[in-house]
């Protein structure tokens, strides 16, 4: 199956959506992010899968932001994973620390800060956008997780 990324990026002249159908696409989305002055953290999102509520709103998510001038990112995960019944949000995990990371967000409404242990290198986000997409909305497996307390 081929699947749809909506990617919804809110900026101060109102909310954009940008689909991907392919990898080359995604990384056409992913860089107009990288320019966008967002107000909102950008999310990505399957339209095939399923939707609840009365808002239709997506039984999964991938938040996203960056630190472009250190080509750093931060990925937040919603979503059901067959292999952790219990958890339901999740947050990336770095496998090498990095040097004095830069403080990234889950939410700027909030301002809800992702811990430094979830920053990681701009290539294991871009790559874990595409398996995101491969997968169908599935947590990506191209990246290490950690549990998160919300989304």
């Amino acid at each position: 199956m081929t699947w749809t990324a909506s990617f919804e990026v809110q900026t101060a002249d109102g909310l954009e959506e940008i689909t991907a159908t392919s990898p080359s696409e995604i990384d056409g989305a992913l860089a107009r992010l990288l320019k966008a002055d967002y107000v909102h953290i950008p999310t990505v999102h399957i339209v095939e899968r399923p939707t609840f509520g009365p808002a239709e709103m997506p039984d999964h998510g991938l938040k996203i932001d960056f630190c472009v001038p250190r080509q750093l990112g931060a990925l937040a995960y919603f979503g059901e994973v067959p292999e952790d019944p219990e958890g339901w949000a999740y947050m990336s995990l770095a496998t090498e620390p990095v040097t004095d990371p830069p403080e990234l967000y889950r939410d700027l409404g909030g301002p809800v800060a992702f811990p430094a242990n979830a920053v990681i290198p701009f290539d294991a986000v871009e790559r874990a956008v595409i398996r995101f997409w491969e997968l169908g909305g599935q947590r990506p497996d191209s990246v290490a997780w950690q549990p998160a307390e919300s989304w």
